[in-house]
């Protein structure tokens, strides 16, 4: 899965500079301080405890949360009043697709020729009206998971979602 950006402090940055295609931002390394990050994770939060999200005691991912929370808060130039949670992501809950699978599965990339001239799944599914949308599809493709529940919901939203539009009234006459 190729990031579009990636912060590093100075350490990282010197391991990522000759990696083609990613994007390396440095950010000073006191982003990644622990308990600074924590301290700013719960004020932005609300919380008197990460225990809650499932990140207590994950030591380098609140220092990598905080670093992007300071990040986001610097480049977007306006309050963050919209994140209000923290959602911790551990291998094990997803079915692992190596890269090889990834490809044959034509998941994002198709095996031959450029994007536009054979589809993929997300190619075929992709009819998201934001980015956003868009960018959680792409996440769901290749992070799926292997609880039965996620998927059973899933499959609910959907008949839902299909049912209301088959229940919709044509916007033109036939």
């Amino acid at each position: 899965i190729a990031p579009a950006e990636v912060l590093v402090d100075s350490h990282g940055a010197a391991l990522l500079h000759d990696l083609p295609g990613l994007r390396p931002t440095t950010v000073a390394d006191w982003h990644f301080d622990i308990p600074a990050a924590q301290k700013a994770l719960l004020e932005q939060l609300g919380a008197a405890t990460l225990a809650g999200f499932g990140a207590e005691g994950l030591g380098a991912a609140i220092g990598a949360a905080g670093a992007v929370l300071a990040y986001a808060r610097t480049t977007q130039g306006k309050g963050l009043h919209h994140v209000r949670a923290l959602q911790v992501e551990r291998e094990d809950e997803f079915i692992g697709l190596d890269a090889a699978t990834r490809r044959n599965l034509e998941l994002t990339e198709p095996l031959r020729g450029a994007e536009g001239q054979s589809p993929t799944l997300f190619s075929l599914l992709d009819h998201c009206r934001t980015a956003m949308g868009s960018r959680l599809l792409r996440h769901w493709l290749h992070h799926a998971p292997r609880a039965q529940k996620v998927a059973r919901a899933r499959h609910a939203a959907i008949a839902l979602l299909i049912e209301a539009n088959a229940c919709e009234p044509l916007s033109s006459p036939l």
